[in-house]
């Protein structure tokens, strides 16, 4: 008798540990390949609300910034929503034709928003050349307390812009994507450039052509040059009341910069930085941004790298559509991985693992102790 109360007691132990051991191993395996430790940006709710117009070109105003949006027809409730904001719109400082130009801009890319089933956005992003503002390349006043509200941070504008597009969408019934794609050419590229720089946290991939020539980097200086905003961060505290620490977020986030090889006569310079300034990366724009991405990519940032031959200072229907396969692909490697979307929630597969393994441990447990009870009553 006391043998079989002892040999019950082993066979209970070992039920238990085995048990244990499994429901533990099969939950770090799953953590160790989700998205587990993924950074989801904060979206506040808007105060404005809002109607998702599916096939329809709406406009919103939000901060004081009008945006247009498309959320195509190809779009169902089953599907994620991924939200592409587009910059490329012409540098008019009247903001009523700027608005105008900025709806055309969006209407430009509807076919291609209802072949992929992205929902096109583009903000109006004011300019004031006169006095040196320049929220659409989100230069040097871009970034200083001491610029008007109406040209001041419109990074941050943009960011409200897109929280009240994604609850307008899950208020709809749809499920978008908390990161967004962003691409632009030209001032759009330098928007897609420096935007996705202050805020990778909330981008899944971008793609930026031309770029004004040269890209604003994630460094305070670089062979013995400082690098002032927005050639760099060095001055970031003294703009911002926070120090630049994003460059591990930054690496997260899949760049695809381009330009034409005969692209090299539309650089975009100003007091700071100079046109001698921007030479500390190549005397042509083609070359500063080869140049720029080698070193990205040399220090373990995602980008991707693309010059096209014969091309001057042109946005083409090839360029347009090596951006969609891009995206394809960067949403190709979040769909692969569980969990992808941030979600914690284990999968199911992984219940229907751990359920078995429990009822099974359940079941041997009471056997077990009918066992003992008659074995006691002998």
């Amino acid at each position: 008798m006391r043998y079989r109360k002892k040999y019950a007691s082993i066979v209970l132990l070992f039920i238990l540990l085995a048990g244990s051991l499994g429901n533990s191993l099969i939950i770090d395996i799953w953590k160790s390949n989700s998205k587990f430790k993924e950074i989801t940006p904060d979206i506040p709710r808007s105060t404005q609300g809002g109607t998702i117009v599916k096939g329809e070109v709406v406009m919103g105003t939000t901060d004081g910034y009008n945006w247009w949006s498309y959320v195509p027809m190809s779009l169902q409730k089953t599907d994620t929503a991924y939200i592409l904001l587009e910059m490329s719109h012409s540098q008019i400082e009247d903001y009523v034709a700027l608005t105008n130009d900025a709806k055309n801009n969006v209407m430009n890319w509807m076919s291609a928003a209802e072949e992929n089933k992205y929902t096109i956005v583009t903000a109006v992003v004011p300019r004031n050349f006169t006095y040196g503002y320049y929220p659409q390349g989100i230069n040097m006043h871009s970034l200083d307390p001491l610029t008007p509200e109406f040209y001041y941070r419109p990074d941050l504008k943009v960011n409200n812009i897109i929280s009240e597009l994604m609850n307008n969408l899950t208020d709809a019934g749809y499920s978008p994507y908390n990161r967004i794609l962003v691409a632009g050419f030209s001032a759009g590229g330098m928007w897609s450039n420096r935007y996705t720089l202050l805020h990778p946290e909330r981008v899944l991939a971008a793609a930026m052509g031309q770029a004004g020539g040269w890209l604003a980097m994630p460094l305070a200086e670089h062979n013995g040059s400082t690098l002032n905003w927005p050639m760099g961060v060095n001055n970031f505290y003294n703009l911002t009341g926070t120090a630049y620490n994003k460059h591990e977020l930054l690496k997260n986030v899949s760049q695809f910069i381009f330009i034409g090889d005969q692209d090299t006569t539309s650089t975009y310079c100003e007091g700071y930085p100079s046109c001698q300034n921007i030479t500390i990366w190549g005397e042509t724009d083609p070359e500063r941004l080869e140049n720029q991405s080698k070193y990205l990519a040399s220090n373990n940032y995602s980008v991707h790298f693309e010059l096209y031959e014969g091309i001057g200072h042109a946005y083409t229907t090839y360029m347009k559509n090596d951006i969609f396969d891009f995206f394809e692909t960067a949403i190709a490697v979040i769909t692969e991985t569980p969990s992808g979307n941030g979600d914690e929630t284990i999968p199911s597969y992984i219940l229907l693992v751990l359920l078995p393994i429990t009822l099974i441990s359940m079941i041997a447990l009471a056997l077990i102790h009918q066992k003992r009870t008659n074995f006691n009553r002998l």
